[in-house]
């Protein structure tokens, strides 16, 4: 974020407050579509359909500036509109509002009388943020029901209501951090954000990208060939030439081999395009990583390893990555966050050059914080509890928003959660019943961080940055009119699209199951096979770190360690490993000015294909057939 000095009279136009209603006005309905129709589109790091819509008003902005100049979006407007998409996205996404609308009514609906769940734990549950109507709930998980026949939405109004004011206000918390952090990541140690290039190529005039003949090149032949898959998909009759997947791994049949799983090889353009602009060294990690995992497996089933306790132990491993990864960035920060506390408590003024509101940013991360605490106090959790789950929400979201920023992977599901680890750690004897039964009603706060909404409004403040606007507080406040607007319109849709389809229940299934367990036995004390994993991540990433910041050429980044063993990996390695392998032919062989000119066409890639799969959506949502989709 830049000084106003110097920026002239007209800067504080450079942002029209308007463009805050031009993105609420496109972000309600685009919601609701997105989150009653599930297209996987919030399981990627850049969100498919906010690529489409941006794009299409980008084109619309061309005609525009001839017929009539005054309606053109500036670069920042288009950056509002943007972020008040993607943010939207985060407040509902696939890890938030999607696993909430799957246990609100769990209990109701799963209790029986062999499970005896009533009378084990119904009464430790906070009333007010569930269902408990048999028949309201009975059509969320029934196919072929609608929301609003019969009134069955009132039911769910209430509930909806106290889980939005706990998503805004989670949002907002990690808002205020991102504010905190910007200059530290972005002015001083100049991370790349891989994943904001291609934002920034559609929205920055300056890019060119409008008229490269390279990049509407690219875009021809990866519409063509994403038309030609989807009319296969629809009629197979009509050639596929990239649709499909390989199943590697059921070529490896016999023991140790066949502990390797599902591994598939995939050409997903969309994936390639974004994987293109990762560092060659991190995304070089991410693959060597996953592999590294595979290999774990069958070198533990050839040598009797796996009769270890849930060897390789990933899930715990990533754990004790997470805490000390969490735990450097801190560190490395002291000296900026010393001066931004300085500047919050007026002792000191901003930094020459820097416009954020600090003092803002401090207080609202300590009241919103605060809130929180409240919140999961009264719904049950033991205070000292609710401080270690809320600062292991807080850690898992800087180091998420981290490895956007640093690594930018396509996406990043991140299974190991601050509350199994608190669990192992602590044992369930030493954590009251009470506290156990909020476990499975917040798990959506720390569990997958697929949309996890701290790494989207850090690019869109490293996107205000290299756009050099002006007005920050107009930033500020889309970000929080979009996640009102998500949290929303997000519950709606995803209420309404159980009903249609029948809500998915892996959210509860495995949750309340293990509640009960734990309730029935409490004299479970400390896991120490889950310390020792957690004691082998912490050290694994120190040594990673250690030879990274000494040697240059050190390939294994620590971050890729960390999502190396990821769910989503076994379709999109192939890709990565493309992107990787592109990349460095072209700075061996054709250097900088070569790789200049494959950004823009990549770019071209990426924009296509994602505008492809939005229309594919479209289809899908007014046909009902199940249409084209990122991965095949």
């Amino acid at each position: 974020m830049r000084s106003e000095q110097g920026q002239g009279r007209t800067g504080p136009r450079d942002v029209r407050v308007t463009s805050v209603a031009l993105g609420a006005a496109l972000a309600m309905p685009t919601q609701y579509w997105v989150s009653s129709s599930w297209a996987g589109f919030s399981i990627m790091s850049l969100f498919i359909h906010v690529v489409f819509i941006t794009f299409a008003l980008a084109l619309l902005n061309s005609v525009l500036r001839r017929l009539s100049p005054r309606l053109v979006l500036r670069p920042g407007e288009l950056l509002i509109v943007y972020t008040m998409l993607a943010v939207a996205q985060t407040a509902a996404g696939h890890d938030t509002i999607e696993m909430l609308t799957q246990v609100i009514g769990y209990p109701a609906r799963f209790t029986t009388d062999e499970n005896d769940w009533q009378a084990l734990f119904h009464h430790m549950l906070p009333r007010w943020l569930f269902v408990w109507d048999r028949g309201a709930v009975a059509g969320l998980y029934t196919e072929g029901m609608d929301l609003y026949d019969e009134g069955a939405w009132r039911a769910f109004v209430r509930p909806a209501l106290h889980w939005s004011a706990f998503l805004v206000t989670m949002c907002f918390l990690v808002m205020c951090l991102n504010v905190i952090l910007r200059r530290q990541w972005v002015e001083r140690e100049r991370l790349a954000f891989p994943v904001a290039q291609v934002a920034l190529g559609i929205i920055d005039a300056r890019s060119g990208l409008l008229t490269s003949r390279l990049f509407w090149g690219a875009c021809a032949g990866t519409a063509a060939l994403n038309l030609m898959n989807g009319l296969h998909r629809l009629f197979p009759l009509v050639p596929g030439p990239t649709y499909g997947k390989f199943a590697l791994g059921a070529l490896f049949t016999e023991s140790p081999w066949n502990v390797i799983g599902d591994v598939y090889v995939e050409f997903l353009p969309f994936v390639i395009g974004v994987s293109f602009f990762i560092p060659v060294a991190l995304s070089f990690s991410i693959w060597f990583f996953y592999w590294f995992w595979k290999v774990e497996h069958v070198l533990g089933a050839a040598i009797g390893l796996r009769y270890i306790p849930d060897f390789p132990g990933y899930w715990m491993q990533g754990m004790g990555a997470i805490v000390l990864m969490a735990c450097l960035f801190i560190y490395w920060s002291r000296r900026h966050l010393v001066t931004v506390l300085r500047v919050a408590w007026r002792t000191a003024r901003n930094p020459r050059g820097d416009d954020s509101p600090y003092a803002f940013a401090v207080w609202g991360a300590a009241v919103s914080g605060a809130a929180l605490l409240v919140y999961l106090c009264v719904a049950g959790m033991a205070p000292w509890y609710a401080v270690l789950f809320l600062g292991g929400y807080c850690a898992m979201s800087i180091v998420t928003t981290r490895l956007r920023a640093q690594l930018g992977p396509p996406t990043h599901e991140i299974p190991f959660t601050p509350s199994s680890m608190l669990v192992g750690l602590l044992g369930v004897k030493r954590i009251d019943a009470m506290t156990l039964a909020q476990v499975p009603v917040f798990k959506f706060v720390d569990f997958g961080q697929r949309a996890s909404p701290m790494p989207t409004m850090m690019e869109s403040m490293y996107l205000r940055n290299k756009l050099r606007l002006r007005r920050p507080g107009v930033l500020l406040v889309a970000i929080v009119v979009a996640a009102v607007i998500g949290t929303l319109f997000g519950f709606a849709g995803n209420l309404q699209r159980g009903h249609v389809t029948r809500a998915l229940t892996w959210a509860g299934d495995g949750s309340f199951a293990l509640l009960s367990a734990q309730i029935r036995d409490r004299t479970v004390g400390v896991d120490f096979v889950y310390v020792a994993y957690f004691i082998v991540g912490a050290a694994v990433v120190v040594g990673l770190n250690a030879m990274s910041r000494m040697y240059v050429w050190w390939p294994l980044h620590p971050l890729g360690y960390i999502m190396g063993g990821e769910w989503m990996l076994r379709h999109l390695w192939f890709p990565v490993f493309l992107a990787w392998f592109i990349r460095v032919t072209v700075l061996k062989f054709g250097g900088i000015s070569a790789h200049r000119a494959a950004m823009r066409l990549f770019l071209g890639v990426t924009i296509a294909d994602a505008t492809m799969l939005g229309m594919w959506a479209l289809v899908g949502s007014v046909t009902g057939r199940w249409t084209l989709t990122f991965t095949y």
